[in-house]
């Protein structure tokens, strides 16, 4: 069985799957990761439901599901005022791996995992990812780390691509060297946090390898071939990030820990958007308002923020004005998107203008619509454009009665994304796929070596197991709450595996501003920049 102070080093590269790193690996541009995957377990690694960041990275670091730690996308909606908002790691409600690992005495260092912000108290430290709304804020703990930090990399989190299209020559220029430039950032993070801290647990994700959403013409094996100068130079910032994983490699045999490759989900083609409210809008679920009224209650909204700050320190944002829908007569509406669609149904009772009685009414308009999506084709392919319509009850276990889940899950065909917006008229819109952007897909990938880990077996796993088979090879216990399962095929020998009762059941919701309405401006259009929101 592992050793009680095993030491495991983990490796997110964010968005990758086999699909495109493979012909890297066989071209010789990434070498270091090819020998490990060659001396490693390996295989799929299916991520959440949906496939995207906030609701993946969440899923791995608690060995849950999105049900029980209640993080499906960037936005949540809220039942009581029909408003969005970010998710930040406050939103939570279960413990993180290094939660878990700082209560049993082990230390950690995590750099830059998604949704880690605000930082969390852990016995090492912490420096946040993803969601640091910009670099004035206070981003790691403890909080006299970031002068540490920024002393060795004085311009970390200020490196950003120019805006604009990626045709541009400029701004393909600048997104090679702001790639260039962070990939360094985060390695001379991991090098100070592996000399400050004797660590059991070691982590850093680089979001390099989820450059498809703008560059994935370049990258994709079966078109990159129209753009050699480009692609050469894609695959120059892989080279790089190679270097730094072999650098990674080694530091993790220094010290005897064991090596984990993960990523969040996988990257493909996306072909195109399937507006779901334009459907609902079609069969009269969805009403919008007057253009006129919409417009005026934008700048009343504006003008009450103006005069009352205190009352809007933590900006909501209402759906009615995003979308300019008449939550009056709309009985259902697409609330927010991340590949997938989230609809909500306007129900009395729940939201303040509810029109749809619950019980009957809402179970027969719900399986009305499963039944409606499942249908809708593609006008110009006759393809289904939605594969399944789930309920949350039974994808994660719970439901809306304790979370504000939306009430159905909409899947599209594969590589499609799940399109909110109202205006205009079209419900379908394919892209070229010569000039395509990137979108996820379900499958990631992982790999594992080292001590106690066998270097001859391939196997799919789900992104929720990684948890608990860290804590196994750790020799540490597994909550009794996760629902992630403990790879055991992967063990040398037979592990020791060992539960523990867990009290997150009792986690809530601080009720904490994170973000001023300055700040989440910069969060929309950093994700608006990623191409992950409207």
């Amino acid at each position: 069985m592992p050793d009680s102070r095993h030491k495991v080093m983990v490796i997110g590269l964010d968005g990758a799957s086999f699909n495109f790193i493979k012909p890297f690996c066989e071209k010789g541009l990434m070498s270091n990761l090819h020998n490990f995957w060659k001396q490693s377990c390996s295989g799929e690694l299916i991520s959440s439901y949906p496939p995207i960041t906030p609701a993946a990275w969440t899923s791995f670091m608690t060995g849950k599901l999105p049900g029980k730690h209640q993080v499906l996308d960037f936005e949540q909606f809220s039942f009581g005022d029909n408003s969005l908002r970010y998710n930040t790691s406050i939103d939570m409600r279960a413990s993180t791996l290094w939660s878990i690992l700082s209560r049993a005495g082990r230390k950690s260092g995590v750099i830059n995992v998604p949704l880690t912000y605000p930082p969390e108290k852990v016995n090492g430290l912490l420096v946040a990812g993803h969601n640091v709304p910009n670099p004035s804020s206070q981003y790691t703990y403890p909080q006299t780390f970031k002068d540490e930090l920024l002393k060795r990399i004085p311009d970390y989190l200020t490196v950003f691509p120019k805006r604009g299209r990626i045709e541009s020559p400029s701004v393909f220029d600048s997104f090679i060297s702001a790639n260039m430039r962070t990939i360094d950032h985060y390695l001379e993070a991991t090098k100070l946090v592996n000399a400050k801290l004797d660590w059991d647990f070691l982590m850093t994700v680089f979001p390099h390898t989820d450059m498809g959403h703008h560059v994935w013409r370049y990258i994709d094996p079966e078109i990159s071939g129209l753009t050699p100068n480009r692609t050469k130079r894609i695959g120059d910032i892989f080279k790089k990030l190679d270097e730094v994983l072999g650098q990674l490699f080694n530091l993790a045999q220094e010290r005897g820990a064991t090596t984990i490759v993960m990523s969040d989900h996988g990257h493909g083609t996306m072909r195109g958007w399937v507006r779901a409210n334009k459907l609902l809008q079609k069969w009269g679920y969805l009403i919008m308002t007057n253009p006129l009224t919409w417009l005026g209650k934008r700048i009343h909204r504006e003008h009450q923020k103006m005069w009352h700050r205190n009352k809007y320190a933590r900006p909501q944002r209402y759906v009615d004005e995003k979308l300019g829908i008449d939550w009056s007569k709309t009985k259902a509406a697409v609330c927010h998107t991340a590949v997938w669609g989230f609809l909500y149904f306007n129900v009395r009772g729940r939201q303040p203008s509810g029109i749809i009685e619950p019980g009957k009414e809402y179970k027969a308009h719900r399986q009305d619509l499963i039944e409606r999506f499942l249908a809708a084709t593609d006008p110009e392919t006759g393809e289904k454009l939605f594969t399944e319509v789930l309920k949350p009850e039974e994808v994660y276990g719970v439901s809306n009665a304790i979370w504000d889940c939306p009430d159905l899950l909409l899947v599209p065909q594969e590589g499609m994304k799940v399109n909110r917006r109202t205006r205009k008229n079209w419900i379908v819109k394919h892209l070229d796929t010569q000039k395509a952007y990137g979108t996820h897909l379900l499958k990631g990938l992982w790999m594992a070596g080292g001590p106690e880990i066998k270097s001859d077996v391939q196997m799919q796993a789900n992104i929720h197991d990684l948890a608990p088979t860290i804590l196994t090879l750790m020799g540490l216990k597994v909550p009794d709450d996760m629902d992630g399962k403990v790879m055991t095929g992967i063990f040398q020998r037979e592990p020791n595996i060992r539960f523990s009762k867990t009290g997150d059941a009792g986690i809530v919701q601080k009720d904490e501003v994170v973000y001023s309405a300055e700040e989440e401006k910069q969060i929309a259009q950093r994700l608006a920049d990623l191409g992950y929101i409207e």
